[in-house]
């Protein structure tokens, strides 16, 4: 969906274009994934509780500028990083995700398949692959199962294990067919 600076117009039951817009400076105009922005939804209307979304889009040069990686779904318009005015909502969230619990179902459902959990923010996209991390243990699990890879990092070396994992299976994919 297109998103421009300013608009306030409401794009779902509880978040406006002004609320899903980059925070990043100098951006006038982006798309974020249809998506994401249900997923966002879904979790607003599973806990019934206000949420503050802190980070949408980031064009490379800001990515770059936080210490992000150019490879960053937020660069790729189809993340979004939130957190709850209530932490125990945000700790609820992260139990939830991390037991693969009735919201991450609804999540996983609507096509959400990126998940980071943080201890004070969350993390959604919806890349092609499924992929979780849990930066609140700083700590490497790298799990294959039937629901994804869960990667327990401090996030940069996420992205490298991302770049293997994909790297693997597209070499798989190419000499099975």
């Amino acid at each position: 969906m297109l998103l421009i600076k300013g608009s306030n117009r409401n794009i779902t039951a509880n978040f406006s274009e002004r609320e899903l817009f980059s925070k990043a400076p100098g951006v006038q105009e982006h798309n974020l994934s249809d998506t994401t922005i249900n997923g966002i939804q879904i979790i607003r209307e599973f806990f019934g509780a206000p949420i503050y979304i802190t980070s949408t889009f980031r064009p490379v040069w800001y990515n770059r500028s936080i210490g992000s990686t150019d490879t960053s779904q937020h660069v790729q318009q189809t993340a979004l990083d939130f957190t709850f005015r209530d932490a125990k909502l945000q700790a609820a969230y992260n139990h939830d995700i991390e037991t693969r619990g009735p919201l991450y179902q609804k999540l996983k459902a609507a096509g959400i398949r990126g998940f980071g959990l943080y201890r004070t923010f969350g993390h959604i996209d919806s890349r092609r692959v499924l992929t979780f991390w849990d930066n609140r243990k700083k700590k490497i699990l790298s799990q294959n199962s039937e629901d994804g890879i869960m990667i327990t990092t401090n996030g940069r070396i996420l992205f490298a294990l991302i770049a293997v994992f994909t790297l693997l299976t597209i070499y798989n994919y190419g000499t099975s067919h």
